[in-house]
């Protein structure tokens, strides 16, 4: 079997994507080895006329990329190789679509419909705790009150399903993804080249300064910032959640806020009825505590995780009512953005409730879901 590595010039056609081409005279087979450094590997083999590609393990385009790279390295390859036909390997355009190709490190479902965060072990923690948190309520604590048990479980999961309703939507929408530059103006180029990476623009009447964002080759639209877990510039930027996996930003902004509202909430509802339980406990059995956690490990369990949880969401919301009083987000304040000048989107209290609560919505700035050619 032998081995014929590509130089750097060859491959820089392909991002210098390391490949290499190995051929067995005896069997007559030739094999690509193609190492993409956003994908695993990916293999062409041509068996006596016989083509096909290899499993691709990664996200989609792939396949475009590599069958780009065999064709370059057969046309350049093919004296030292042995071979005197190229091997078919199929078009270098083909439509697809937005999502398919899409440079961010989000996680599409539904073809385009849904889009997450590329980590979703927060989302699921999140999700499990919520569920799991509303059947012990409903099995152990609501079936063993004495009065309304019925009506206090059937509320319990109305809040429940409440709550994972406004989880889906604040981490499954486009939370306000800017579209990318696909090719940079001459004035870009050489702002680029001074390594000049801002401009300026009046906003209100106060000077608000615009960042040039490298990766997407655009300038950032005011209270816009670019989210490096999910590599997008996300318009009204005001932090990636951990706990959802997702950006928060211009369009899942007010979903967010019904999300931590209904969930602490939905704690509270918990942890009272827990207290009514243990409360109830002792005094019936005269146990005193601990022999309450013996008797009942699973009530202490909830209430400890709900008065925890009634904490931290306690605290999300008053910070968030603070800031959408004063109309900034997470990230200008931990920034500090209004030290040395006003807010210029400061209405009011009343003005900046309204704009966060009841104003429209705008459409996604990016279809995933549009038709697109992808060329070589």
């Amino acid at each position: 079997m032998n081995s014929f590595p590509v130089d750097t010039q060859m491959a820089s056609s392909i991002n210098k994507t390391p490949i290499t081409i190995n051929k067995d005279s005896e069997a007559g087979e030739i094999t690509f080895t193609a190492v993409h450094p956003e994908f695993e590997s990916t293999v062409y083999e041509d068996k006596s006329s016989s083509s096909k590609f290899g499993n691709f393990d990664g996200r989609k385009g792939s396949e475009f990329d590599i069958r780009v790279a065999c064709q370059d390295l057969f046309d350049g390859l093919v004296k030292k190789v042995g071979l005197g036909q190229r091997p078919d390997l199929g078009g270098v355009e083909r439509i697809t679509r937005v999502y398919q190709v899409w440079p961010g490190k989000n996680v599409f479902f539904f073809r385009g419909r849904l889009i997450y965060g590329p980590d979703p072990r927060g989302l699921l923690l999140t999700t499990v705790s919520i569920i799991i948190s509303g059947w012990i309520f409903c099995v152990y604590v609501g079936d063993d009150l004495l009065k309304h048990s019925s009506l206090v479980i059937t509320f319990a999961v109305i809040l429940t399903v409440l709550v994972l309703v406004n989880l889906v939507l604040v981490g499954s929408i486009d939370p306000g993804i800017i579209p990318r530059g696909n090719h940079l103006s001459l004035e870009a180029d050489t702002l680029q080249s001074e390594k000049v990476r801002k401009t300026k623009v009046v906003v209100n009447g106060v000077e608000v300064k615009l960042k040039f964002c490298r990766i997407c080759k655009i300038f950032r639209p005011p209270r816009s910032s670019h989210c490096a877990i999910c590599d997008n510039c996300v318009e009204k930027f005001d932090h990636h959640c951990p706990w959802i996996g997702q950006c928060i930003g211009l369009r899942n902004y007010r979903f967010y806020l019904t999300f931590v509202s209904s969930a602490m909430v939905f704690f509270v509802y918990i942890f009272i009825f827990c207290c009514h339980r243990i409360k109830h406990r002792i005094s019936e059995s005269s146990i005193g505590l601990f022999g309450t956690i013996r008797n009942c490990p699973e009530t202490i369990a909830l209430a400890t995780f709900s008065f925890v949880a009634i904490w931290f969401l306690g605290g999300l919301a008053s910070f968030h009512t603070y800031l959408i009083a004063l109309n900034q987000t997470a990230y200008e304040n931990f920034r500090q953005y209004y030290i040395d000048s006003p807010n210029p989107y400061d209405k009011g209290i009343v003005s900046n409730i309204k704009e966060v609560w009841f104003a429209k919505l705008p459409p996604s700035r990016v279809d995933f879901r549009a038709e697109v050619t992808v060329q070589r």
